[in-house]
């Protein structure tokens, strides 16, 4: 048999058909939930008043770090329970630990709401109701290789707060941070009473068993997974402390605008979850430099398009001038923050999650001190924050390198094509 009947043998045993059918309705659904997790908040930051989008923003940020705290390393440790150990029983697992950390946060809502009267925090607690069942869904869909519903699984946040927010701006006209924190309250209170009828029925023998094993893998996951989220998402409370509530509301726009690269790395890391989580490690780093290679130039693209695109489209609140510098910045940013998130899935897989951990305290405590000073200095401007804060991560992504060089990952030409998203910014700027 030549090479062109062997050719034709292989694709003649596999029904195309199925797997294209199977690809277009994943890239579909993946496609519907991005664009609608990428144009709600947009739409929201032009008929909110800066401020109130600013908080909302802020709540955001909050709500991940809280529920980063509370999943004590359960849902880092969950991929590995399953795909590496073959536990088997897992489903009730995440049901149970999304219950304890949603309705002590619920509680403190209430609590909140009662006492405080404070609807800032209470929307907080609320949305970290919400993050909590996203991290369930998200963990559930991921390693259950459930891809058609793995886009709308990581953005519940995002997406629940567009919808909320859309419905209200075309049954009133107008958003206010408080509508939008009542209604979010009912949706975490039916949620959490769905789930709770839920674990009922699914619940297993030695789930307490099973959550302490889950806690004792991923404590260190958890460690580094805080620092990382620290590096990845802080930058908005630190605007918030050091700068104004406007500024938050401006960086967050770009923020948001630069998520569509996100969207581009979370496809890839969705639909072929597994097969990344057990590459080999003599694998990763052709495939890495492929990777930043793609990602970079669609930056380059994205910062480019963005750029020409906001001197003739009106953008409310926001000075053009501003964005104009900002959006190379922030895609140079969120290029970054994708290449560490990257490499810390293989540290956590490697076992070096707690030697990370220290190394990513150093720098931010380096980061926070540079802030400091400049703030005190009256130094400390929207752009300059940025541009400090893509040095931190800069300089986190080069430490995880030598953490997995000692692993057996080979550097040096990962760490030339580390130049790339830099050449995004400046080129941008």
């Amino acid at each position: 048999m030549n090479m062109f009947d062997q050719w034709r043998a292989i694709v003649g045993s596999v029904d195309v058909r199925k797997h294209a059918r199977g690809g277009l309705q994943f890239m579909a659904m993946f496609a519907a939930a991005k664009v609608l997790g990428y144009i709600g908040p947009l739409g929201l930051s032009q008929v909110m008043v800066p401020a109130e989008y600013g908080l909302l923003e802020l709540a955001l940020t909050i709500s991940l770090f809280a529920i980063s705290v509370g999943s004590l390393g359960v849902f880092s440790a969950i991929p590995q329970l399953y795909l590496i150990l073959k536990r088997s029983r897992i489903n009730d697992l995440i049901v149970f630990h999304a219950l304890i950390m949603a309705i002590p946060s619920l509680l403190g809502a209430i609590l909140s709401a009662l006492l405080a009267h404070n609807i800032v925090i209470t929307l907080t607690f609320n949305l970290v109701v919400q993050s909590a069942y996203q991290q369930a869904a998200s963990t559930y869909c991921r390693i259950l290789n459930k891809r058609l519903l793995i886009g709308w699984a990581d953005n519940i946040n995002i997406l629940v707060i567009s919808l909320i927010g859309g419905s209200l701006y075309l049954l009133f006209r107008s958003i206010t941070l408080d509508d939008i924190a009542w209604v979010v309250a009912f949706v975490a209170v039916m949620a959490t009473l769905l789930l709770c009828i839920v674990f009922v029925q699914i619940r297993e023998p030695g789930i307490v068993e099973r959550e302490v094993e889950a806690i004792g893998l991923g404590f260190f996951m958890m460690v580094n997974g805080i620092v990382m989220l620290i590096i990845n998402s802080s930058l908005r409370l630190f605007i918030g402390f050091y700068l104004t509530v406007a500024d938050v509301a401006i960086y967050s726009f770009c923020a948001r605008i630069t998520i569509i690269l996100l969207a581009l790395h979370q496809l890839l890391t969705t639909a072929f979850f597994v097969a990344i989580y057990q590459l080999k490690m003599d694998k990763i780093e052709r495939w890495l430099i492929i990777w930043i290679v793609f990602i970079s130039l669609a930056g380059f693209g994205l910062s480019v398009a963005v750029q020409n695109l906001v001197g003739y489209i009106n953008i409310v609140h926001f000075d053009r001038d501003m964005l104009h510098v900002l959006i190379p910045i922030v895609c140079c940013q969120t290029l970054l923050m994708m290449i560490a998130a990257l490499l810390e899935a293989a540290i956590n897989r490697e076992g070096a999650s707690a030697a990370s951990a220290k190394i990513l305290f150093v720098l931010v405590g380096i980061f926070m001190l540079v802030a400091a000073v400049l703030h005190e200095r009256g130094e400390l401007t929207l752009v300059r924050i940025c541009l400090l804060f893509n040095g931190l991560l800069l300089a986190t992504i080069i430490a995880q390198l030598q953490l997995l060089k000692a692993k057996g990952l080979p550097t040096r030409r990962l760490l030339a094509v580390l130049s790339l998203p830099l050449l995004v910014m400046i080129l941008g700027v």
